[in-house]
């Protein structure tokens, strides 16, 4: 399995790395430390699945998950987040109405 990685933290990038590098079946085929560059290696890398930070510099997490679902519908993605960044995936990921703030 071909897997992107990105996130604005080198620390997380290195330890998924790391992680999934002890899987036989597993390779990372590209890291981005932005939304920007992200979207890029989306457009120019070969991959089966991304592992995207929700809350990155440069395009926001809502905007680079509907635009990776727009040019690639079928391939997961799989997004991380830190707790005060849930209330905002909602829109990215249903039709339901994200909850108020508060």
């Amino acid at each position: 399995m071909r897997i992107l990685i990105a996130d604005d933290h080198a620390v997380v990038r290195r330890g998924l790395k790391e992680i999934l590098a002890s899987e036989p079946d597993m390779d990372v085929v590209g890291e981005a430390k932005n939304g920007d560059e992200a979207l890029e290696l989306v457009r120019t890398l070969d991959w089966d699945v991304a592992v995207l930070d929700f809350s990155m510099p440069g395009r926001s997490g809502v905007e680079l998950i509907k635009e990776i679902k727009r040019r690639h519908p079928r391939r997961p993605v799989l997004v991380r987040m830190r707790p005060r960044c849930s209330r905002r995936a909602v829109p990215a990921t249903s039709t339901r109405k994200a909850p108020a703030r508060s």
